[in-house]
């Protein structure tokens, strides 16, 4: 009989998202790691819920200080000629989606995406018993000078087209939101609906406890592999058994 459960892999700050928004939505769902939930990435960041990150990493600017980043005396970017070799293909996909249409395209379809994130971020939240986690003072952007203002300021324009919140900010307020900030910056940009967890890991491990209280299926383990299983079936290889699932997410960050 075919498998109808899905499977997340991961068990930090999306893959826990995941699990429950799925569970809610009426699926049977597994949730996996080797580690305990939320003890990894998700644990002691800066857990800000951007709902303003509409921007990509592979920007038109980006081709342009690629030199400088990469041969500059103070270069912040360093890559191995050799491994650079090995991953020529995915550095050519990365350098062709920083023309200006790809770009155009990445900030639509992320827009549209982040436009539903608070809601649907609140929702789980509450079902987790998690709001008291809740910290709403926006996320703000700082800029010393007049040029680094005016650098930003396409980017800025395209998150306002993209229908987020935004307040231009002066040096004077910026003293009264940050007081034990140098005065060193003259202007900035406060995105309003930007929020943080005041503990993402707590956070983690309430929606986990949601999810496995409302029925779902938490495993400690590696997956090893993963491979087709047939029509819309996935076998999963673990660390002592194999499973066959409908579905997989692959949330594990920097093991993904």
């Amino acid at each position: 009989m075919a498998s109808t459960r899905k499977l997340i892999i991961g068990a930090g700050m999306v893959g826990s998202c995941c699990a429950l928004y799925l569970q809610r939505a009426g699926h049977d769902v597994t949730l996996i790691d080797p580690h305990p939930p939320g003890s990894q990435t998700s644990f002691g960041n800066a857990a800000t819920i951007a709902t303003y990150a509409c921007i990509p990493v592979n920007h038109p600017k980006l081709l342009k200080s690629l030199p400088s980043l990469m041969f500059g005396s103070e270069r912040p970017l360093s890559i191995s000629p050799g491994y650079a070799l090995t991953r020529l293909p995915w550095l050519f996909s990365f350098l062709r989606h920083c023309r200006r249409d790809r770009v155009d395209q990445t900030i639509s379809a992320l827009g549209a995406l982040l436009r539903h994130a608070e809601d649907t971020s609140l929702t789980l939240f509450q079902a987790a018993d998690a709001m008291d986690l809740i910290r709403r003072n926006g996320t703000l952007y700082l800029y010393s000078d007049t040029e680094t203002r005016m650098a930003a300021k396409d980017d800025i324009a395209r998150r306002r087209d993209q229908g987020m919140s935004i307040s231009e900010v002066k040096a004077e307020d910026i003293r009264e939101l940050e007081p034990t900030l140098a005065p060193i910056f003259a202007s900035g940009i406060l995105y309003n609906d930007g929020f943080q967890l005041r503990d993402p890991q707590q956070a983690v491990l309430r929606l986990v406890k949601r999810f496995a209280a409302d029925g779902g299926e938490v495993v400690c383990d590696r997956v090893q592999s993963i491979e087709p299983a047939g029509l819309d079936q996935v076998r999963v290889h673990l660390s002592g058994s194999t499973r066959v699932f409908k579905d997989v997410v692959i949330a594990a960050g920097a093991w993904s």
